[in-house]
């Protein structure tokens, strides 16, 4: 196959292990900047400009798309989904991800559990909205921030309300959602024990996953009983 990805740092660990991958599995990859992707648009012939040059026959492309081109990304994925072309992530996917409200409204409407969350327009309801999520310590999220930017803990619903009128002062929405304490101490845990093996810099993110095949039961006890978990257990995939 012959696969595109567009990503604006091919020098990134993550960019990097997905051409890897792709070439150890004999496929032909071609890494290219979205921002220099250039849109024709024509009924019934849509085209896609690399720089100066026509897209033409790839068979599928991976978007890296950052949080600082999501419109311009989107864009590209619509173009090169008129044109046929498979890609991995979704225009409307990518621009619902990059939403956090939405995303809550999608993952509660499809019956997922997620963490109870609030928003208020302005200052006046918000005092409301935070005693509906908690009557202690919150989280208060702006609606677009990526990698942990722009996520604060706030320990009361004064320290709360000042932060949610600080963020309207200069024109931003924020989510207010509860503290969930054991899935804090599960990550803790792990990223104590993970501090001698890895760093996870900002602009990359990790999941933690299980290194040998363990059953739904064994997993469920091992996270309940994370005090007990080894790093022997997990390693780090960076995505």
């Amino acid at each position: 196959m012959k696969i595109l990805v567009l990503s604006r740092n091919g020098a990134l660990y993550s960019t990097q292990s997905i051409v890897k991958a792709a070439k150890v599995r004999g496929h032909e990859v071609i890494l290219f900047d979205h921002l220099h992707c250039n849109i024709i648009i024509e009924k019934g012939k849509p085209q896609l400009l690399t720089g100066h040059d026509l897209l033409e026959d790839v068979d599928a492309v991976i978007p890296r798309i950052g949080a600082s081109a999501t419109a311009y990304g989107a864009a590209i994925i619509r173009q090169l989904e008129g044109m046929g072309i498979f890609t991995t992530v979704a225009s409307d996917a990518l621009l619902k991800a990059r939403d956090k409200l939405t995303c809550m409204q999608i993952l509660a409407a499809h019956g997922l559990d997620v963490p109870k969350t609030g928003i208020s327009a302005g200052d006046t309801c918000s005092p409301t909205v935070y005693d509906h999520i908690s009557k202690g310590r919150a989280v208060v999220k702006l609606l677009s921030s990526t990698q942990g930017l722009g996520v604060i803990l706030v320990d009361s619903k004064n320290q709360g309300q000042s932060v949610v009128e600080g963020f309207h002062r200069v024109g931003q929405d924020v989510l207010i959602q509860e503290f969930i304490e054991d899935a804090i101490e599960i990550m803790n845990y792990l990223l104590k024990l993970g501090n001698a093996f890895f760093n996870i810099s900002l602009g990359e993110s990790g999941v933690f996953l299980f290194k040998e095949y363990m059953t739904y039961d064994i997993i469920v006890k091992k996270l309940n009983d994370f005090e007990d978990l080894t790093w022997g257990d997990i390693y780090v995939h960076y995505i």
